[in-house]
């Protein structure tokens, strides 16, 4: 192969990847735009509610005694991560959703990631186009709950898992085992 069909081929597979960066983000912005209508418009109720006040301690300590007391069944990490933005950005109802919406959007980059790594660029970018408007995706996202968490979390643990097994290196396998600890704390399974 002569150098000039070798640059041809290198300018063709720049042009796809850039025009694959300019849809993900596309689609990327079109989510947050769906995720971010309404966002704080509905009332919190029964777990919900709790995990606010729970998530609106003094302290991580106080948060951690209110977990136990008031939410024994729901894992810690939601409620974590919800006090820290509450503390970092005020105690609001669009603060207290904004995680779900923060971790749906990585769960599109994320799902993105896994469809590439499985399937091919097509394929990605219509898991990436469809999780983007998809109701219940957005649903969970205005939700503050920790569903959204999973959305994130479940492509990383795969991909990760992928690349543990195939190189056999314990970085890989300690990454592994640190998102599944971590899916573990987000959600019961």
């Amino acid at each position: 192969m002569d150098p000039n069909q070798k640059n041809l081929q290198l300018e063709e597979k720049t042009k796809r990847a850039w025009s694959a960066i300019f849809w993900l983000f596309g689609f990327l912005w079109a989510a947050t735009l769906l995720r971010l209508y309404r966002l704080d418009d509905f009332s919190y109720w029964d777990d919900e509610a709790k995990a606010f006040l729970v998530a609106t301690g003094n302290t991580l300590a106080d948060v951690v005694r209110l977990t136990i007391s008031t939410l024994p069944t729901n894992p810690p990490l939601d409620t974590f991560i919800r006090f820290f933005f509450m503390k970092l950005w005020g105690q609001t109802s669009w603060v207290f959703a904004l995680p779900s919406l923060v971790f749906s959007l990585v769960g599109i980059l994320s799902y993105f990631c896994l469809g590439l790594k499985c399937f091919n660029l097509r394929v990605a970018l219509i898991l990436a186009a469809i999780l983007s408007i998809h109701p219940i995706d957005i649903y969970f996202a205005q939700e503050a709950r920790n569903y959204a968490i999973l959305n994130a979390l479940v492509p990383w643990t795969v991909l990760t898992l992928f690349k543990a097994m195939s190189s056999g290196k314990r970085k890989w396998w300690a990454l592994y085992s640190l998102l599944i600890s971590l899916l573990y704390y987000s959600h019961m399974i």
